[in-house]
C-alpha cells in the first residue's frame, strides 16, 4: 500500500466546492486508508461525510460498499495500489481508474469498466473487481450520489471528472504503472 498517514482534515474543509466525483475519491480514499493502515479514524471520517449525503439507514451498508470495492482491488492489484491522503486536492491515475470504473458500471458499459479494472490492477483476474464496481455503482445510483455528469449544468465542475491527464503522483511516490496516463 502506498499512502502516506496524515492527519484527518475536518469534514467542512472537503466539503467546499465537492462534486459527486470528489465525493467518490475522498471515500475511496477513506476505504483504502483504513484496509491499508488499518486506520480507523479514516473510515470513521468517511461514514461522517457520506452521512452528510445518504439517510443515516443508508450510510453503513454504503460505506460497506466502498470497503468491499477497495478490498476487491487490493486483492486483485499485482503491485501496491497507491492512493493520497485526504487533503490532497489532486487525484492519481489510480484514483482515475477507480472513479472511471464506477461511472461505466452506471452506464452500462463492462468493456470499459473491465478495461479500467485491467489497469488499475494490472491483473487479468477481475471477476471480483468488476463485481464490487458493479454493485457500489448500483449503491451510489439508488443513493442519487453519482453521476451527475448527465447535467449538463455540472458537467466539468467536478475537480476529478476523469480528466486522466490531470492525474500526476505526489511527490517523492515511486513510479507507476499508470504513468503513461500522465
Amino acid at each position: 500500500m502506498s499512502a502516506s498517514r496524515s492527519p484527518i482534515p475536518q469534514v467542512d474543509e472537503l466539503e467546499r466546492d465537492r462534486s459527486p466525483e470528489d465525493l467518490f475519491v475522498t471515500l475511496y480514499r477513506c476505504a483504502m486508508a483504513g484496509l491499508g493502515f488499518g486506520d480507523t479514524a479514516s473510515w470513521r471520517f468517511g461514514q461522517s461525510l457520506l452521512a452528510r449525503h445518504v439517510p443515516a439507514q443508508d450510510v453503513g451498508p454504503l460505506f460497506g460498499q466502498f470497503y468491499g470495492f477497495a478490498r476487491a482491488v487490493i486483492a486483485a492489484s499485482q503491485g501496491s495500489p497507491s492512493w493520497w491522503p485526504l487533503a490532497v486536492r489532486e487525484i492519481s491515475a489510480e484514483e482515475t481508474l477507480a472513479l472511471r470504473m464506477i461511472e461505466m458500471s452506471q452506464r452500462s458499459d463492462p468493456a470499459a469498466v473491465l478495461s479500467a479494472a485491467a489497469m488499475l490492477v494490472g491483473s487479468e483476474d477481475l471477476g471480483a473487481v468488476f463485481e464490487s464496481a458493479q454493485s457500489l455503482a448500483r449503491a451510489l445510483a439508488l443513493c442519487g450520489l453519482f453521476p451527475e455528469r448527465s447535467n449538463p449544468e455540472r458537467a466539468g465542475r467536478g475537480r476529478v471528472a476523469g480528466r486522466c491527464a490531470a492525474a500526476r503522483r505526489p511527490p517523492g511516490a515511486g513510479a507507476s504503472s499508470f504513468e503513461g496516463l500522465q
